[in-house]
């Protein structure tokens, strides 16, 4: 069960998860974590705030840039 909900509703699948491991963590014993599933979407999530900072970055480069162009255009004058 908890496979085939991960394949089609992530949501309702994160919320299942979420509420069996806040279950477990009060020491209730509880079928039906998809464990191999909650250790793969938390390194994902691990893994994306790693990256997260090079892309803000960039991204802030970028449209940074493409200001100063627009600016440049318009006005003749550069921003530093």
């Amino acid at each position: 069960m908890p496979q085939d909900l991960y394949d089609q509703d992530a949501l309702a699948w994160s919320q299942q998860q979420a509420e069996l491991l806040r279950r477990t963590a009060c020491g209730e014993r509880v079928n039906g974590l998809d464990w191999e599933h909650v250790v793969e979407e938390i390194e994902d999530v691990g893994l994306s705030e790693l990256h997260r900072p090079c892309t803000l970055d960039g991204l802030l480069r970028e449209d940074w840039t493409v200001l100063q162009r627009q600016l440049e255009e318009s006005s003749g004058s550069t921003l530093n």
